[in-house]
């Protein structure tokens, strides 16, 4: 196995990796060897994850030839000590200027007290809370100035001015240019940095203070816009009180409506509960736009304004559990009578507020587990109660076993949610019984366990043979197979679906009954031998039965019912369902004639002539099937047959040229070392004769027959490349493509791809350049958009329904296209991969 390392600014490297049970730790000291980079400084990268030590290839589900991102950390002892120093003075420069800047601002938040012209200290108010967005009953206790407006005149800072404000006339604001609200603070900072200011020529070019209380742009229209009220709120015994502008308060309501005489259109102040409608909660503004009345009580449709921004909800529905307010108009100070002064310090009868406890409903002499102790559902002393953390009851501290004597400082939770720490299992710490593994043995070597790395577009149940695959055409590993959609299964040598049929075959000389005679060979079932315990192979070991996979096949020959005796197709044996045929390497023991001298190679169609049971040489019974070939393309062992360079792996040569210069830096590494060692021997272990190992044949070993087989592989390649073999589109083909006048500029880039790189380039090209974007396989009745992409009818409806009549490529509009299939697309599809759409919608 191997994954290729990428480096910013570095080509992709390959590096080989022993098993997909290598760890990461261990791959870490493989890239030090390679690249000379520390493990502790490797971050390495795959398919958005972070690869952490302890963890195998397998765990992140790494295959073979899969990039790897190595992104290397920053040293600190890299960095010049000449560049720290600036940077901590510049760091500490920064901080002081924020602690500057917060001591400034909070000197600068001083509240001056003021007086306004619609409120006096005392009143009582309906405040809406900066948090809840409800209207709450409160008290306002002090009248400010707000510190965040710039440029207040200091006349209103003074007693002596209190008379202007509370007389203030609104004719008179735009004359009154030298009293500008807006240009107090900014005299107060200016008056300052004056006299802080060295005298010298500077002070001559700073603007006076005169020049900025006479900017005209910087007037007020409104005093009360520039006034904060202090509200100590009834109900908020947390807060207590706060500062509130003069849109948020307005006098306490007081007059009750009578639901009678309400009308459509008034806004007024209703109880209404937004997590329980039908329980009472807080008080909000409701406009009224329709009044229902049923049986029990009254409801309210209309406008609600809701949140402190007092955001409207339409069409709210509010149930009447409650007294229905009127909204009070705000009386100037010098307009108030004496009644109208004792009315706004007496305060009206409390309203009410929503249920702390709705299963009680507040009643204190009910016991209650949940606002009070969950033990022994007392209500007394709750100073004394104690909230868990986690399911948040309360408990009395003397209740608990062993009792609490204080409020601890950390968390705490209650007996049932107390978790002991050595209980705890943290994630990945231990692993469930039937998973731990009892065996050692690194079964994640070889290109068997490496996994498919590449999808065959073509149905898995397709019969016939597979657009874009030749015959002689010939792979490496038997993985490769079902990567090109030849044969499916890694390890099975039947494919097939016992109510379809088989589709294809390997012919490996995996049981001593095959007999092959090139266009005609005897195949055997599968079945008889016990593969338990994860075998692969195995000795027959009882009878075989027609089911599964060998009745797949059995279906394949031109009979009309299957039988458990056989059946023999005779002379309409053509007229079966065809199977592919692939023959490998290992039929060299038995029939060196057919079978081919590397890897596993296809052989054409076949089809079954007849099938029947048989004892076979292992003495147990065995079905056998007669196959005949019924190819037009002449056979690999035929004369005029094409020649194909066999197909490796991504990366596979690499790799293996790699592995072969570490196996030979290891034989140098360890040679000098017993160079070294006899040297500094002493003189008895230089007068012992040294014992020579048998001269082997390097041509002999396995070894180098691999390495041979990649040297042969680069012969045929070159005689391929020498030889440019090519296959040219047949005559049907040809026209059924330039039927296709919508695609013409697709279908003339893939046959200049045909021309120039082959058969099976061409198709892929084809299944690239048609796919569809949204279910990423190649458009099934296709339809050709004004925008010339293309899409399957299906997929394309279901995009309508989705996102509009848009291009799901570029949003073209599509509102006035009629969606319809491109026909001549589909006939050309299905001429160049024959039955591509077979069993989709």
């Amino acid at each position: 196995m191997h994954v290729r390392i990428r480096m910013f600014n570095k080509p992709d490297t390959i590096v080989v990796v022993e098993s997909k049970l290598t760890k990461i730790d261990q791959f870490r000291q493989v890239i030090k060897t390679k690249f000379g980079v520390k493990p502790k400084l490797q971050r390495l990268f795959y398919g958005g994850k972070l690869l952490e030590n302890g963890y195998t290839f397998h765990d992140y589900n790494i295959k073979l030839n899969d990039v790897i991102q190595l992104m290397v950390k920053a040293q600190p002892d890299d960095i010049p000590v000449e560049e720290k120093q600036p940077k901590d003075t510049k760091e500490t420069a920064k901080e002081e200027t924020e602690k500057l800047d917060e001591v400034t601002n909070t000197e600068d938040k001083v509240y001056k007290d003021a007086v306004s012209t619609l409120y006096a200290i005392g009143d009582l108010v309906d405040v809406r809370h900066c948090t809840i967005g409800a209207w709450f009953e409160g008290k306002i206790a002090r009248i400010v100035y707000d510190p965040t407006v710039p440029n207040i005149p200091e006349s209103m800072n003074t007693s002596s001015d209190k008379d202007v404000l509370t007389n203030f006339d609104s004719n008179d604001q735009g004359n009154d240019k030298e009293n500008d609200a807006r240009n107090c603070e900014l005299n107060a900072s200016t008056s300052n940095a004056t006299k802080t200011r060295s005298k010298g020529i500077t002070r001559y070019f700073s603007k006076s203070p005169k020049t900025k209380s006479a900017n005209k742009s910087q007037e007020h229209t409104d005093l009360e816009a520039l006034l904060l009220y202090k509200v100590e709120i009834d109900a908020d015994e947390e807060e207590g009180s706060g500062y509130y502008t003069s849109k948020n308060i307005r006098p306490r309501a007081r007059k009750e409506i009578d639901i009678k005489l309400l009308k459509v259109g008034q806004t007024v102040m209703v109880n209404y509960n937004t997590s329980e409608p039908q329980e009472r909660g807080y008080w909000y503004d409701l406009k009224v736009t329709e009044i229902k009345k049923l049986k029990k009580n009254h409801v309210l449709i209309g406008t609600i304004y809701l949140g402190p921004e007092a955001v409207p909800q339409n069409d709210t529905t509010v149930t009447v559990l409650d007294k229905i307010f009127a909204i009070e108009k705000v009386v100037p100070v010098i307009e108030r009578t004496a009644t109208y002064k004792a009315l706004m310090t007496t305060p009206p009868e409390n309203r009410s507020q929503p249920l702390l406890c709705l299963t009680c409903r507040d009643e204190e002499n009910v016991p209650c587990k949940d606002c009070g102790c969950n033990l022994c559902s007392g209500k007394e002393a709750p100073e004394k109660i104690i909230l868990c953390d986690e399911c948040n009851y309360g408990y009395h501290m003397s209740c608990l076993d062993p009792p609490l004597t204080k409020v601890p400082d950390e968390d705490w939770y209650c007996p049932s949610c107390k978790r002991d720490p050595n209980d705890v299992i943290a994630p990945g710490a231990a692993k469930q019984t039937k998973k731990i593994s009892k065996t050692k043995r690194d079964w994640g070597r070889g290109m068997a366990c490496v996994g498919k790395t590449k999808t065959c577009a073509m149905p898995s149940n397709h019969f016939g043979p597979i657009p874009g695959i030749e015959v002689g055409m010939c792979w490496r590993f038997r993985i490769q197979l079902s990567e090109s959609g030849v044969h499916r299964p890694p390890v099975s040598g039947i494919h097939g679906r016992d109510n379809e049929g088989a589709y294809s075959i390997v012919l490996s000389g995996g049981y001593e009954d095959d007999v092959d005679y090139g266009n005609e060979f005897t195949y055997t079932g599968s079945g008889g031998r016990d593969l338990s315990g994860n075998k692969r192979t195995a000795v027959q070991s009882c009878d075989q039965t027609l089911t599964r996979e060998n009745r797949a096949l059995a279906r394949n020959c031109a009979v009309e019912k299957i039988s458990e005796d056989g059946g023999d197709a005779g002379e309409n044996w053509q007229k079966g369902k065809p199977v592919r045929v692939v023959r490998s390497y290992k039929m060299l023991k038995h029939f060196p004639k057919y079978a081919p001298k590397e890897g596993i190679r296809y052989d054409g169609i076949y089809k079954v002539v007849k099938y029947y049971p048989e004892e076979g040489l292992s003495g147990y019974r065995v079905w056998k099937y007669l196959l005949r070939r019924d190819d037009p393309s002449p056979a690999p062992w035929e004369s005029g047959a094409k020649e194909y360079s066999i197909v490796y792996p991504d990366g596979y040569l690499e790799a293996e040229a790699e592995k072969k210069a570490l196996k030979n830096g290891k034989r140098k590494s360890e040679k000098r070392a017993l160079n070294e060692s006899n040297h500094n021997s002493d003189s008895e272990s230089e007068n012992q004769v040294p014992v020579k190992k048998a001269k082997t044949d390097i041509k002999a070993t396995p070894k180098n027959k691999i390495a041979n087989a990649f040297s042969k592989g680069r012969d045929k390649k070159k005689l391929a490349d020498n030889k440019l073999v090519t296959s040219s589109l047949s005559a049907e083909e040809k026209e059924a493509i330039q039927a296709d006048t919508l695609n013409s500029k697709l279908w003339d880039e893939c046959c200049e791809v045909c021309e120039t790189k082959g058969r099976q380039e061409f198709v892929e090209s084809v299944m690239q350049g048609f796919l569809c974007i949204i279910c990423q396989d190649v458009a099934v009745t296709p339809v050709t958009t004004p925008c010339l992409h293309n899409f399957c009818m299906a997929c394309l409806t279901l995009a309508y329904k989705s996102t509009g009549r848009f291009c799901p490529c570029c949003r073209q509009s599509l509102e006035k296209y009629e969606m319809k299939p491109n026909e001549q697309l589909k006939t050309a599809l299905r001429t160049i991969m024959a039955g591509y759409d077979a069993g989709k919608k």
